[in-house]
């Protein structure tokens, strides 16, 4: 929700579970007052951002007080950022199946590769909670268990460790809607694998900065494979990621698009 006041705007955010999520980082003010209202706002797992205190962040964890009386005091233009919902449910499928026609990007998430790699885990979750044990069995079976760490939730200190430390970012979920991770990898001049779907198609320039596979095991270990025998392709593949990043999904550029739209479209209501 965004009131006009001249070019700066009293933005609303209107977020069902404040965690670790690629929204959350890219929530930049750019001079506007931004207030966001949860449902769920856990501070020993989500993004800085959202605990600096840049941000007002309301919780109201009972669904009967969740919208704030005076937003209905003022004229509100809705703008309508879709997540994809995993269709882990009944009603998860039934909200996905209209966006799924129009994006073309129907395919259930259950056959996604899970990543053996640091990622934002929530117990309250069963499919997280059920990924992680199946992983870790996995692991064991391969015979692999003490090489591979899994790491629930990082911090952004530990996740830039991380990044500075490895080769490549292995990016598995399929039809992802955009995915904040292969950006914040190339951003950290490292080249991404991810699959040929949703999001990744296009963050990630095939044979540019990373490559693009399909889903399954033989194509990402190839993949892999050429980054292990030529690291000095890796690096450079990495200087060209970071470069795109910066020209094209910067915080500065991306943030500098969605409040110019913001504005328009509040422009367009009232005129």
């Amino acid at each position: 929700m965004a009131k006009k006041t001249a070019s700066k705007m009293n933005i609303a955010i209107i977020h069902p579970d404040l965690g670790i999520g690629g929204a959350e980082r890219l929530v930049a003010s750019h001079g506007h007052k931004v207030h966001i209202f949860t449902a769920h706002h856990d501070k020993n797992r989500c993004f800085e951002e959202t605990i600096s205190g840049t941000y007002c962040i309301r919780c109201f964890p009972t669904s009967a007080h969740f919208l704030p009386s005076s937003c209905f005091m003022c004229i509100y233009t809705v703008v309508f950022y879709c997540h994809f919902l995993e269709h882990t449910n009944f009603l998860r499928r039934l909200f996905r199946k209209p966006i799924d026609l129009v994006e073309e990007t129907a395919g259930k998430l259950s056959y996604t590769l899970k990543p053996l790699v640091p990622g934002g885990f929530d117990k309250r979750l069963r499919e997280n909670v059920e990924y992680l044990e199946e992983l870790k069995n996995l692991a064991e079976k391969e015979g692999v268990s003490k090489q591979v760490t899994f790491i629930m939730s990082c911090s952004t200190s530990e996740r830039n460790v991380l990044l500075s430390q490895c080769l490549c970012v292995l990016y598995t979920p399929k039809d992802e809607h955009f995915g904040i991770v292969p950006l914040e990898a190339m951003a950290a001049q490292k080249p991404v694998i991810g699959c040929n779907s949703g999001g990744p198609v296009e963050t990630i320039k095939n044979g540019v900065t990373g490559y693009l596979c399909d889903p399954n095991p033989r194509e990402f270990s190839m993949s892999m494979a050429k980054f292990i025998q030529d690291p000095q392709m890796a690096e450079r593949m990495g200087i060209e990621a970071r470069r795109h990043v910066i020209e094209s999904f910067s915080t500065k550029i991306f943030g500098q698009r969605l409040s110019q739209y913001l504005v328009d479209v509040t422009q367009n209501k009232i005129d």
